[in-house]
């Protein structure tokens, strides 16, 4: 099968810059004539397009050997049947068994051992609770969740005093007598 088109290179705006719309309109007639494989007579190309046609014949004539070589290199290889087909499917992945969760007694050795400052109750009963998975993921390694845990303890800022004041219940101790002057004995005044 013969090759039922040309390609405009770029490099073609370039080279019929100084040409006329007429020039350039012959020579691309001429370009596609020469690749139907019509014989153009020499006296159609009467502009300064039969200087650029010579290297656009040639660049032409190359694509469709281009072209023709990939024809036979396919009908060579579906001669053959084409691509084998694979025999066994790919390996699966291996999954990997989840991890067996660790005892309240090891976080709490875990803990101690490396002085973390994470409560060893709180951490269990929480992943525990959510069946030791980090998302949707099982946790491969407590021991690097627990250090996570010290970690974001250890960057958390302390608590400090409130800021105002007023709300701090325990800045002071009130006694009885304090309050004597606030509130009206509603006894005294029944009698009067």
């Amino acid at each position: 099968m013969a090759l039922t088109y040309i390609k405009l290179y770029h490099d073609f705006l370039d080279e019929a810059q100084p040409l006329t719309d007429a020039e350039v309109g012959r020579l691309v007639r001429a370009m596609l004539s020469h690749a139907r494989g019509d014989v153009l007579p020499e006296a159609y190309l009467t502009g300064n397009e039969r200087f650029l046609f010579p290297r656009w014949r040639i660049q032409i004539d190359r694509d469709a050997d281009a072209y023709d070589r990939q024809c036979e290199v396919n009908r060579r290889n579906g001669a053959l049947g084409g691509r084998p087909r694979r025999e066994t499917p790919p390996p699966a992945p291996k999954r990997q068994a989840a991890p067996e969760p660790p005892t309240l007694e090891a976080v709490r050795d875990f803990c101690a051992q490396n002085h973390l400052s994470p409560d060893p109750e709180h951490f269990f009963h929480y992943y525990q609770s959510i069946g030791w998975k980090a998302g949707d993921r099982p946790i491969a390694d407590w021991r690097a969740k627990l250090r996570e845990w010290d970690a974001r303890d250890r960057a958390a800022p302390k608590p400090s005093a409130p800021a105002n004041p007023a709300l701090d219940y325990a800045q002071r101790e009130y006694r009885d007598e304090d309050f004597k002057d606030l509130f009206v004995d509603l006894d005294k005044i029944s009698t009067a």
